[in-house]
């Protein structure tokens, strides 16, 4: 029963977390070289979040989306990109 769980678990945090990915990348907001680690790092946050998940408040597929699209927008204020580096701008972090 766990291991079903885990495994069905995993395939829709995989699934919700590529589509965000792709969303932020398609909007600008993350460079094409960081879709995959955001995709890594909002599973991750999922499995972090799993003991919390309580099926009388939410489907697990719901938990999960919700987890993914707060990670994500997370990543968003953290993160701020300013010009090139070249140009002597770097990524800073908030």
């Amino acid at each position: 029963m766990v291991e079903a769980t885990f495994r069905n678990a995993y395939a829709i945090a995989l699934r919700a977390a590529r589509a965000r990915a792709v969303s932020a990348v398609a909007s600008g907001a993350i460079a094409v070289a960081d879709r995959e680690d955001l995709e890594q790092e909002a599973v991750v946050a999922c499995f972090r979040a799993l003991p919390r998940f309580d099926p009388s408040r939410a489907s697990l597929r719901t938990f999960i989306e919700r987890v993914v699209a707060t990670f994500a927008t997370g990543m968003k204020s953290i993160i701020v990109t300013v010009g090139f580096p070249s140009e002597g701008s770097v990524m800073r972090y908030r």
